[in-house]
């Protein structure tokens, strides 16, 4: 369950055919997708619970996925690919098995949140730095599927970001004039993301 969409996808959607820009693409992806998602008010994500799937270890010694996969496998080194990437910011919960404890980010463990890792902390006060397995609740972005609208938004962003530069309100060439909004969505992305933004019950 590897993250939706690549480097290609973008380009593809985008009409770009160099290698000019490959890098950039690449590291603005989870990015883009964290952010379009946020706006959705995690509306591209899909929420897994610890009690619909197995332990994850979480030791010293190595790096664990976020949830093992369908095996049972539940230890991972950072090299290897794992089951979830581009989790939400936000949405990680970590628990003792006995539900009786919840541990806390960046005190007890830290999250690559695009590649799907959790780090144990040497200094966790809660004993998860000693090894032993742990319960874990959190959302992934997933933009498979029917969201091609949502792939679409993700490299509208991306090549918003790539040219336009930041700061610039707006431009004139020529008899062309327009308008760039730097700390919002724009509205086209807005438009194509409407239907995926979750109502804020308050």
């Amino acid at each position: 369950m590897g993250a939706a969409m690549a480097t290609s996808d973008v380009k593809a959607i985008l009409g770009i055919t160099t290698t000019n820009n490959d890098v950039q693409i690449g590291a603005l992806l989870y990015p883009s997708a964290a952010f379009a998602d946020e706006y959705c008010n995690y509306g591209l994500s899909k929420f897994l619970m610890h009690r619909d799937d197995y332990l994850v270890l979480l030791a010293s010694s190595t790096v664990a996925a976020l949830i093992t996969n369908a095996s049972g496998t539940s230890t991972y080194t950072s090299t290897q690919i794992a089951p979830f990437q581009w989790i939400a910011p936000d949405t990680v919960r970590v628990w003792s098995t006995d539900e009786g404890a919840q541990y806390e980010e960046n005190r007890d463990f830290e999250i690559d949140y695009e590649n799907g890792h959790i780090y144990p902390l040497a200094g966790s006060t809660n004993g998860t730095s000693t090894g032993g397995n742990v319960l874990i609740d959190f959302a992934f972005i997933d933009l498979a599927g029917n969201r091609k609208a949502a792939q679409v938004s993700v490299s509208n962003l991306i090549n918003g970001w790539i040219n336009n530069p930041v700061g610039v309100a707006s431009e004139s060439v020529g008899p062309l004039s327009r308008s760039y909004v730097q700390d919002g969505i724009p509205p086209l992305v807005s438009g194509m993301l409407r239907q995926f933004r979750r109502p804020v019950v308050k």
